[in-house]
């Protein structure tokens, strides 16, 4: 090679890209998480909306019993029962990837 050439591939290697480009993986990563977070989201959400759609349609059968129990606990414990099932740590398990 002539120095000519020499001095040309010194300057393109300054522009190549290298082995490993951190940013790419970084940036591939983000993506993919984020994905994977919307899908979860998606999830959850869909599931608290059943939760939330089962409760209503059990709360006129538990009518008295809330009548009883100082008017709408019974409706507030469902709640609470279907919004502690919607973030119990086994729910992930139950849609785990494989």
């Amino acid at each position: 090679m002539t120095d000519a050439d020499t001095v040309l591939a010194q300057l393109w290697a300054v522009d190549e890209a290298p082995a490993r480009d951190a940013s790419f993986r970084l940036a591939v990563v983000d993506r993919v998480a984020k994905r994977r977070f919307g899908r979860d989201l998606l999830t959850y959400a869909t599931v608290a909306a059943g939760l939330g759609v089962a409760a209503w349609g059990v709360a006129p059968l538990f009518a008295d019993l809330g009548a009883s129990l100082s008017g709408g606990l019974a409706l507030a414990g469902l709640a609470a029962v279907g919004i502690g099932l919607s973030l119990a740590p086994s729910l992930p398990a139950a849609f785990a990837r494989s």
